[in-house]
């Protein structure tokens, strides 16, 4: 007999990190996102009310946002990852277009609100999208692969 190694062996390696189930750890970012629906209507429906309502919505906004793109990277949930750096940017950007534009608050009144309603449908349409197109994995004994069958008869 050959002693040389079989190349279509089972490979015997041992692995010392657990597998980490990322998808039963993304049910927090899943919440947090749900939570995050209704902040955006309500930042949304404050800024059309009184546009220096920003001044506080658009650093909580942040501040979330940060907290969602810490944990998409750290406990999983890549799907959300979007939505998480959309929190970051977004109110960065207001603040660039006001402070580059030189808007007083009275100036910023309608574009920044029609600006904070448009953004909050199309979020909030995107969020909707991933939770329907995103479908719990299916293992191969849900799927009946493991259950022996008769073959064919001709």
């Amino acid at each position: 007999m050959d002693d040389a190694p079989n190349p279509y062996a089972v490979t015997t390696l041992q692995i010392d990190k657990p597998i980490v189930d990322r998808e039963a750890d993304s049910r927090w970012a899943r919440w947090l996102v749900i939570i995050a629906i209704p902040l955006l209507i309500t930042g949304s429906a404050a800024a059309v009310i009184d546009i220096e309502s920003i001044v506080a919505s658009g650093p909580i906004m942040l501040v979330y946002g940060a907290i969602l793109v810490y944990l998409t990277y750290r406990l999983g949930g890549r799907r959300f990852r979007w939505f998480a750096w959309t929190c970051c940017t977004f109110p960065i950007a207001v603040f660039l277009i006001i402070f580059t534009l030189e808007w007083s608050p009275t100036d910023a009144q309608v574009p920044i609100s029609v600006l904070c309603c448009v953004f909050a449908l199309m979020v909030i349409a995107g969020i909707l999208t991933t939770f329907a197109i995103a479908r719990p994995p299916v293992s191969v004994a849900d799927a009946g692969a493991d259950t022996p069958t008769e073959p064919a008869t001709p």
